[in-house]
């Protein structure tokens, strides 16, 4: 640990707390909430719109006494690309997680990414990641 930022922390030990507000979002799906399933002959074929294949799968060879590769699942689509990054809380989350870091380096008054890199300490395959992405975006640390 360098001296700068064991003098930040010396100074920034102490309990700290925000509360974070964000507006009601629904959680319309954008997918139709149905499905077909056509089951014969010890296999199954299902049409659905699932987001975890892996465990939707699972369920049906677990509730149907079937193996995995008796068991066929074919994702229907909205028609528009909408990612599994669709989420209300999961967003709503990020915003609030990075924003008490941004909160917790003004504190300790060090560069936002000069902290993070330094919870990171730990985890080196987190931090190449992070240089890389900066790098790329020509940001300089301050």
């Amino acid at each position: 640990m360098d001296a700068e930022y064991a003098a930040a922390l010396a100074g920034a030990v102490q309990p700290a707390e925000a509360v974070y507000t964000v507006p009601f979002l629904h959680h319309a799906t954008m997918e139709p909430m149905n499905g077909t399933a056509h089951v014969v002959d010890g296999r199954a074929e299902l049409w659905l719109p699932t987001q975890s294949q892996a465990s939707t799968r699972a369920r049906v060879v677990k509730e149907l006494g079937l193996a995995e590769e008796q068991v066929t699942l074919h994702t229907t689509l909205a028609g528009v690309p909408v990612g599994y990054w669709r989420s209300v809380a999961a967003s709503q989350n990020c915003f609030a997680y990075e924003g008490f870091i941004d909160e917790l380096a003004a504190r300790a008054r060090l560069d936002p990414l000069v902290y993070r890199r330094r919870l990171l300490a730990g985890q080196p395959r987190h931090l190449r990641v992070r240089s890389l992405a900066l790098a790329r975006e020509g940001y300089t640390l301050r």
